[in-house]
Formats: C-alpha cells, structure tokens, sequence
C-alpha cells in the first residue's frame, strides 16, 4: 500500500521539485514583480523544471493613448489623462464644449511625449495661475479639414513659440453648443456667463483697452474691422444661434487654411444685410455654396473690383 502511494507520487509530481526550493507544476502561473518593478506573471515550465522569467503585458500604445476626446468624467479618458469638463473653469476660465481629455503638463512638457501626437499648451486664462496640459497637436497651413480628427469644435491654432507646428482647440461659438452655462466667444469656452460686447458683424475697434465685441473685433485691414468670434475654416456648420445673424467660418486667419482657426462671418443675399456700414455682400462664385449655406454672399470689405448684390427696391 505504502508503495502504490510513493508510485502515485512520483507519477504525479515528475515534473515537481520542493515548495521549499521553489516548487511549480508545469503550467502553473503566478504573478510576480519585474526588474524595472513592472507587475506580470511568470509560468512554471518544464525540462527543467522552472519558474520562467516575470513576463509583465505592454502598456498601451501611444495610439492607445490619446488626448482630445470628448467626455463627462476622468473615467472617460485614457490611463493618466482627465477629464477639463464642460462645466468647469481651467481652460482659458471655462471649459470645452463636449469637454475635452488631457494631461496635466505644467512643468513637465515630457508628459505628453506618452500621449501619441501632443503637445503642452498654456491654457491659464489668469495670469497668475498657471495651467498647461497636453493637447492634440497638429500641422497649421495644410488643405486638410480633419486635421484635428472626427471632432468639428476642434481647430489648429499655430503655437506662439512654432508658427509651423499647431495645437486643436476646441471653441464654441454657438450657445446651443454648451449643455453647462452658456458659449463666451472671447474665449471660446463653456462658462456661467458669457462676455458683453456689440453684435456679430457690427464695426468695432481693433486693439481697443477693452473689447467692444461679445467675440473678438477682427481687423481685415484698410480701416475694415468686425466683431467676429473663433471657428473652423472651411466647416459647413453654422457659427452663430438661429435668433441671430446667420454666419458661417468664411474669414481665414492669416496663412490659415482649412481645419485651421478661422473667423465667423455674416451671410447675405444684399448688401443692406449687412451691418457694417462699410460692407458689401460679395456674391459666392460656385452655386454649390449658395446651396450649402442658403445664403447667396458673404459681408465682407467693399471692393470696388468685386461684385456687389444689390437690394430690391
């Protein structure tokens, strides 16, 4: 009897040595620790009898890891990144529309290099809080309206250190896109109150001490100023509320291009739409445009060698 019991043993332990030593059974998994202090797991294999090295899994990719998502909460975004929710106030005093996933970089720039493509923006709207976090990066000037990914709140703004290198913010210029607060256009957020200022499309004064405009008063050069706000060039998204002037992202920024941050600008169908006095409705070339945005011209600088749509009588 004594005998079956040690034949038993040994058939089934041929490929076991002493817990004390270190014991496995062939396939046999455990988990362990690695040399650079990583958690994995090691398997017990055979001939000989052994514990293999600690095998800890790969980290995401930087693919895996990317800034610029929209979310609701930290739990949305990737392993190390969080959440600049749309209520709250550290992105330029407010917050994206939609929201937006980042990394916290002040200080530490390197933090993003383990987010795929991004790059550490200042995003302090007080300046004396700093605030920078990592956020999408992108090439200003290409014809390329995706640039900024599937995201259409998104546009490439050259960075002021790297005009040739550009990072996508995001800027609302719709209060229907903000479900928290409503849309500040000066700042291009989500906030409990928006800027003061003159209408869309109304002349202002460039440089002024204090803003006159609700947005930004765009100056186009020969006198020609307008309050205008941030957007995406060349998207077919209107830029304005339906109980206001209707606009659309028809003024470029200079050596911008589509995808890039462009300016908001009024439709017509005459030039007595207008409201700056020194405007015109220059007619759109292509009836494509015409029907895409309902409208038959853009309020722009009057110019003698352009076309001007006149009004009825």
């Amino acid at each position: 009897m004594r005998l079956a019991l040690w034949v038993w043993l040994i058939l089934t332990c041929a490929h076991c040595t002493s817990r004390a030593d270190g014991v496995c059974a062939v396939e046999e998994e455990r988990p362990c620790q690695g040399a650079d202090g990583c958690s994995g797991s090691q398997r017990c294999t055979g001939e000989p009898v052994a514990w293999s090295a600690c095998n800890c899994p790969e980290g995401p990719s930087a693919a895996d890891l990317e800034v610029g998502g929209a979310c609701a909460r930290d739990e949305d975004c990737p392993a190390g990144a969080t959440c600049l929710r749309e209520d709250g106030n550290e992105f330029f005093g407010g917050g994206p529309a939609r929201g937006m996933c980042v990394v916290d970089c002040i200080g530490a720039p390197e933090e993003c290099e383990r987010f795929g493509d991004a790059v550490c923006v200042g995003t302090g709207d007080d300046p004396s809080v700093s605030r920078a976090f990592c956020l999408p990066a992108c090439t200003p000037g290409g014809e390329q309206l995706d640039k900024c990914g599937d995201r259409t709140d998104l546009a490439c703004e050259p960075l002021s250190s790297d005009a040739g290198k550009g990072f996508c913010r995001p800027s609302c210029t719709r209060g229907a896109e903000c479900r928290s607060g409503v849309c500040d256009r000066q700042r291009g957020v989500c906030s409990t109150s928006a800027s003061g200022g003159a209408d869309f499309g109304q002349p202002c004064t460039p440089n002024a001490a204090s803003s006159e405009c609700a947005g930004l008063c765009l100056d186009l050069g020969g006198g020609y100023a307008v309050c205008s706000h941030r957007c995406t060039y060349g998207s077919s998204d209107p830029c304005t509320d339906a109980d206001e002037v209707r606009g659309f992202c028809l003024f470029a920024a200079l050596g911008g291009s589509l995808g890039d941050v462009g300016y908001c600008a009024p439709v017509c169908d005459c030039s007595n739409e207008c409201a700056h006095p020194q405007s015109t409705c220059d007619p759109f070339a292509q009836d494509a445009v015409r029907d895409l945005l309902n409208a038959s011209g853009v309020c722009a600088p009057r110019d003698e060698s352009s076309a001007e749509l006149t009004c009825a009588n």
